[in-house]
């Protein structure tokens, strides 16, 4: 559904819903508890606009510029597809 780099740790994290739940029950989980073939179908075949979108960055101004934020999801992606073949 969603990528991102933790704020706190920088960690990579996807926010995943269960199966069988709303929304609300989303949950960012980090990408050693997901299963690969997962995160490359989401890569390959899933909307990520939402980890396009642009977020509020943090109010003391350490946060990634926009251009450092897209450079990071693209780089990501591309490592997971680059895996895969």
């Amino acid at each position: 559904m969603e990528f991102r780099t933790e704020p706190r740790t920088g960690k990579k994290q996807y926010r995943v819903r269960w199966k069988g739940y709303d929304e609300l029950k989303d949950q960012w989980v980090y990408v050693e508890d997901i299963d690969k073939s997962l995160i490359e179908r989401y890569w390959k075949e899933e909307e990520q606009s939402a980890t396009y979108k642009k977020r509020k960055g943090k109010k003391n101004g350490t946060g990634k510029t926009r251009p450092q934020v897209v450079n990071m999801i693209r780089q990501e992606r591309e490592r997971i597809l680059r895996e895969a073949t």
